[in-house]
């Protein structure tokens, strides 16, 4: 679970590997920074596809968008009603911010997919971790049209392949 917004920050800072060697060193990690081009990152285009994007991905901005676009409506009639009802002081400005400090709700929620075990990969070449990459990608899009499927709803900010640390695997947040 991400808890606030700023749980949101140190989960990009890790999904987008914006670490220095010192970082790195100090958390006493298995990233391989200088791989760390390998890695991918994905969101979901207008029309609902996985697509991989250029760049780091900016989870804030897109938790942020997915807010507005999934409660703007309710958020309107609910400060509508406060309104009519002389309590202007309820009204909501930003949801999300109204969330990340609630300490009973959760701003957003992080999946892992993971291929093998550290020993599974000790010795294996880039060209192993970027086809186990290409199976991942898979998983998250069967993954995620099972979590659509019935009832759920599940909104994509964005997913991160890494494929420079010990194990390949995907970072998924929504």
């Amino acid at each position: 679970a991400i808890s606030s917004l700023g749980d949101l920050a140190a989960t990009e800072k890790h999904n987008n590997h914006d670490y220095t060697e010192l970082d790195v060193s100090r958390m006493q990690s298995n990233i391989n920074l200088e791989l760390r081009h390998l890695n991918q990152h994905y969101e979901i285009s207008s029309d609902g596809e996985l697509v991989k994007v250029e760049g780091q991905l900016d989870l804030e901005r897109n938790v942020r968008q997915i807010y507005d676009k999934e409660f703007s409506a309710a958020i309107a009639e609910f400060n509508k009603k406060q309104e009519e009802t002389g309590h202007p002081e309820r009204r909501i400005v930003s949801y999300i911010d109204k969330i990340s400090h609630d300490k009973q709700q959760e701003v957003a929620v992080e999946g892992l997919l993971q291929i093998g075990s550290l020993e599974d990969w000790e010795g294996k070449t880039i060209s192993d971790r970027q086809a186990a990459g290409s199976i991942l990608i898979r998983m998250l899009e069967e993954t995620l049209a099972e979590l659509n499927r019935g009832d759920g709803r599940f909104v994509l900010a964005g997913a991160s392949l890494h494929l420079n640390e010990g194990t390949p695997h995907i970072h998924y947040v929504g």
